[in-house]
């Protein structure tokens, strides 16, 4: 179980990672894959520094998870991919589902799905 839990933090951190990294080297990319548009300086800006740093945030948690057997960084991803699924499901109420909607809110529910499950696994072996 305790192996499995890992791979379920990997596979966190590591979409966590590439889509932060993405932010940075390629905020039009990233702005595309996630819908939002930041054409000029400002939106650029904001894609490479507040997309990245949700991305890479959670990246640091699991990496804290993996690498120092510090499971409660799993919390970084639980609580910024939860954060950002209730934005999602305030809007899906306030504005309505449109295309493309639901992928991103499936994609926010599995990784907070596989994060719970790493950390609590994690927590009670200590990793």
């Amino acid at each position: 179980m305790n192996t499995l839990a890992k791979i379920a933090a990997a596979l966190v951190g590591l979409f966590s990672l590439a889509m932060g990294l993405l932010a940075w080297v390629d905020p039009a990319k990233v702005g595309e894959i996630v819908g939002l548009v930041g054409p000029a300086e400002l939106g650029q800006h904001t894609l490479r520094g507040d997309v990245g740093a949700v991305f890479l945030a959670s990246a640091l948690g699991c990496g804290l998870a993996l690498f120092k057997g510090k499971a409660i960084g799993l919390k970084l991803p639980i609580i910024i991919y939860g954060l950002v699924l209730l934005g999602r499901l305030i809007s899906l109420v306030l504005t309505g589902n449109g295309p493309g909607v639901m992928q991103p809110i499936l994609i926010e529910v599995v990784l907070i799905g596989l994060s719970v499950f790493a950390y609590k696994t994690l927590k009670s072996t200590k990793a």
